[in-house]
């Protein structure tokens, strides 16, 4: 029995608490603590080993947690990668992408997943990088659940830091010295960051010749975007012993990190709540990076540590739609309620460069149905994905820079068991822009 299994044995933790990270994960190396291992009682490693005596005699789980009533049920990427042609397969030395609607085939990196959305377009909006190994149904924030939403007529579409094509080493100053007000420290310590990446002028030359070299409006976007940051190490003081490391990017995002300090990666749903309050109360002005008055939620991500992000409760730029991933502070904290890490994302959301009519559930879910979607992590076409779907939510998502902020009708599938523990499922996310396609590609038109 591994630590994972007892892990997984615990009975007691709410879904509630388990959210996945924003990126994929890269398995981590698996250190439970020894008080997590005392934590776990004996019936429920009982329980562990009966399930797994039946796992075994059932050949496995199925992708849905239920054996297939044939033998010729298949789990669901593996009937999607059937019908899809590979790139290295074929006579021909390597088979040609499919089309839905005279629409390109967008494939991820592993080349199983097909969408008919139109590449150009899909080149400037995000993707969905979204994927959760996890026992449980990832607990996705959702307020469209809440009983007095309403789904807005129109949503603001806002122009990314990106599209300005502008390196604005001032504002990452200013993002800076905000962050180090919130920890207690004098901003002017802003004036000692050191900028590396490129100027003005080297970024525009790279942005000239990759258009000469035919490279894509979305391709020269990210040369934007990851063109440099700016950093400052803190030396040890009264406040921060350990120092601190903290780094401005060009999206608005600001990281705070405390060296050598471990993030605790597992508590009970009572003390989740009772960290939250250490947070408000000895941290008032990191969770106010969030707003006036911040509301506060807690997860455990899949990198297996326990996170808390907070959200303004009066922002009114994204007309009460999720934008957790993102306008959001994320704290994480050690075992003794310490502070591991801060990331504060705050884009630029100025004017909008339009309202625009919202799409309904029902009109994504018709687009879906027509593989009208975006993913760079996904494995199934958009029926798969209606027919293995775990949940969806409207949010504003920021996973990969495009040309501008807007809200996606988020999907998230249940493609089966991990290969490497088949008591944990894959979750991967599909996209749906909640604006209508013709309204984006107008705007395209103006990139």
């Amino acid at each position: 029995m591994t630590n994972r299994d007892l892990f997984e044995a615990i009975g007691a933790i709410d879904e509630d608490l388990v959210l996945a990270a924003d990126k994929p994960p890269v398995r981590p190396k698996r250190s439970w603590r020894p008080v997590l291992l005392r934590a776990v009682p004996a019936a429920a490693c009982l329980c562990l080993f009966v399930g797994t005596v039946l796992w075994q005699l059932q050949g496995g789980l199925s992708g849905k947690g239920a054996a297939p009533d044939t033998a010729a049920a298949a789990a669901p990427e593996e009937a999607v990668r059937e019908a899809i042609p590979s790139q290295a397969a074929g006579g021909d030395g390597g088979a040609q992408a499919k089309t839905y609607n005279n629409a390109p085939a967008i494939y991820n990196e592993s080349g199983a997943t097909l969408s008919a959305f139109p590449a150009e377009l899909a080149d400037l909006l995000d993707t969905g990088s979204d994927v959760y190994t996890m026992s449980v149904s990832p607990a996705v924030p959702d307020r469209t659940k809440d009983s007095d939403w309403t789904l807005p007529e129109t949503v603001p579409v806002y122009a990314s830091m990106a599209s300005a094509r502008s390196i604005d080493t001032g504002g990452m100053r200013s993002r800076l010295e905000t962050m180090l007000q919130a920890l207690g420290l004098d901003p002017a310590l802003a004036e000692d960051a050191v900028y590396t990446g490129l100027t003005q002028e080297e970024a525009e030359a790279q942005a000239d010749t990759l258009r000469e070299q035919g490279g894509s409006k979305g391709a020269e976007l990210r040369l934007w975007a990851d063109a440099g940051l700016l950093t400052l190490d803190v030396a040890p003081c009264g406040k921060w012993p350990q120092g601190l490391h903290i780094t401005v990017d060009c999206e608005g995002t600001v990281c705070t990190e405390v060296p050598d300090r471990e993030a605790m990666v597992l508590i009970l749903p009572l003390h989740a709540y009772e960290n939250i309050d250490i947070v408000r109360s000895n941290m008032p002005e990191i969770a106010a990076l969030a707003g006036k008055d911040p509301i506060g939620q807690e997860y455990f991500g899949t990198d297996y540590n326990w996170h808390i992000r907070f959200y303004d409760a009066d922002d009114t730029s994204t007309r009460g739609i999720e934008a957790g991933d993102l306008r959001s502070v994320e704290i994480e904290l050690d075992e003794d309620g310490n502070l591991c890490k801060v990331i504060w994302r705050a884009p630029d959301l100025l004017e909008p460069v339009g309202e625009y009519a919202t799409i309904t559930r029902e009109e994504a879910d018709e687009l879906m149905a027509q593989n009208i979607f975006l993913t760079d992590v996904g494995t199934l076409d958009g029926s798969s994905v209606l027919e293995y779907l775990d949940s969806v939510r409207l949010v504003y998502t920021n996973h990969r820079v495009g040309a501008w902020y807007l809200p996606y009708w988020s999907y998230i599938a249940d493609e089966g068991t991990d290969e490497a523990d088949p008591f944990l499922h894959v979750y991967r996310e599909y996209l749906v822009p909640a604006v209508r396609l013709q309204d984006l590609e107008a705007l395209a038109d103006a990139q």
